[in-house]
């Protein structure tokens, strides 16, 4: 083979190699990014929630301060998406009996609740959902509220847009792998020109042996290339300096 199909073959395997490997490495940094986000997030609306849970004390006080409670969260500006109350209906308002009782939405409130909003209710337990709505990536925490006496009754819906995150990592990711392959390259490189200047300089050994008259100094092994081929004419030119000079 010669050298430049050799150096092209070389480069081209490594990098494919190393490109594929870095893409996986970059794949799994990630999800492990995207799942330390979703937990920090996910604590940050448990901690909102919680608050929220220590202030209310029955479905009165919540229906009448329900919206005054959604409209303080949001002016305090802690990077929420959507925020809402879910509570009791009057009765045969809504199928499920629950409605949305404030939002920062103006669009939903007193419109039914969806059937996630009110699992945090049946199990008395907070839920976490990754979701995509209206193209966005959406991290969406439901927990309950509790009366006095720590019965629940209500849900907080509160909803992250994980949107600018997602386009923060990817930047990041890209040069991390722009950084490995330009070192790939530089070692592939090195490779190369190593696997070209060894023979060489054994070559140029021999031909400094041969000059000072040592006609025994041993050739490197010829290869299928270039390189071989001034071996094999060095060699012939040994033989041919043998013959003459025994002549």
């Amino acid at each position: 083979m010669k050298i430049l199909p050799k150096m092209l073959l070389c480069f081209v395997s490594i990098i494919l190699i190393f490109g594929v490997i870095m893409t996986i490495s970059a794949s799994f940094d990630a999800q492990r990014e995207k799942s330390n986000m979703i937990t920090l997030y996910e604590e940050r609306a448990v901690s909102i929630a919680k608050t929220l849970d220590t202030s209310v004390d029955s479905e009165e006080q919540l229906d009448n301060e329900a919206q005054n409670l959604v409209n303080k969260l949001i002016a305090a500006d802690m990077g929420v998406y959507e925020f809402s109350i879910h509570g009791r209906a009057p009765e045969g308002i809504t199928e499920s009996g629950y409605w949305r009782l404030a939002s920062n939405d103006p669009t939903i409130v007193h419109k039914e609740s969806d059937p996630e909003d009110l699992d945090a209710i049946k199990i008395d337990k907070y839920n976490v959902i990754y979701n995509t709505e209206d193209g966005k990536p959406i991290i969406d925490v439901t927990y309950p509220l509790h009366d006095a006496n720590g019965k629940p009754i209500a849900t907080a819906g509160i909803k992250f847009d994980m949107t600018a995150i997602q386009k923060q990592m990817i930047p990041t990711n890209m040069l991390a792998i722009l950084l490995v392959m330009l070192i790939i390259a530089i070692i592939a490189t090195i490779i190369v020109a190593n696997t070209i200047t060894k023979p060489i300089k054994q070559l140029k050994d021999v031909a400094d042996r041969v000059t000072s008259g040592d006609f025994d100094a041993s050739l490197p092994e010829a290869s299928d290339d270039e390189i071989g081929e001034l071996t094999a004419s060095i060699e012939m030119l040994i033989v041919g300096l043998k013959i003459k000079r025994g002549q």
